[in-house]
């Protein structure tokens, strides 16, 4: 091989060489981006998590034995727009009879379509900002189920916003 020949061959492995170095640096730069985004996506989803409290106010009734209504108020520091209530999570264990509980993960619905549902009306000063349910504000809650509870019953209730913070309580339905 003469000298002209080995030249070429080592400007081509050169040439190759820096195609598969540029190769792994942008795949690796590309990873360090993902990963930085996912990091900051977490931090962010975090921090939604420490913003949001919630509280309920007074006492929970029961109206006929199939309509449950209480309030709650936003005492974290984050607002929740109309949309984002929709996707709030209601669990419901109460008593159908002295020997007979029943847990039911209760839907959203703005309608009466669904047996089973709930809906919520915004209380006191929402008019100040309609688009959202600020921190400080209220909502009623109202629950509508397919059985009646029965009488002297204790009952548990949980309402779940969408980044998994809860707040909980026990009632009795007299």
């Amino acid at each position: 091989m003469s000298g002209f020949g080995v030249s070429i061959s080592t400007a081509i492995c050169i040439i190759l060489l820096i195609i598969v170095s540029i190769g792994i640096i942008s795949t690796t730069v590309k990873t360090f981006q993902d990963l930085n985004e996912a990091f900051e996506a977490n931090i962010h989803t975090q921090q939604d998590v420490l913003r949001t409290e919630f509280k309920f106010l007074g006492k929970i009734t029961s109206i006929n034995k199939r309509i449950i209504s209480f309030y709650v108020k936003n005492t974290g520091s984050k607002s929740f727009s109309p949309e984002e209530l929709t996707f709030f999570d209601l669990m419901l264990n109460y008593q159908i009879n002295s020997t007979n509980n029943r847990l039911a993960w209760i839907p959203f619905s703005e309608t009466d379509i669904i047996d089973e549902h709930w809906n919520y009306t915004f209380e006191g000063n929402y008019w100040n900002n309609p688009s959202s349910w600020d921190p400080a504000e209220n909502i009623s809650i109202t629950i509508q189920i397919n059985v009646l509870l029965a009488s002297n019953s204790s009952n548990f209730l949980q309402f779940s916003s969408s980044n998994g913070v809860s707040v909980s309580t026990y009632f009795e339905v007299m």
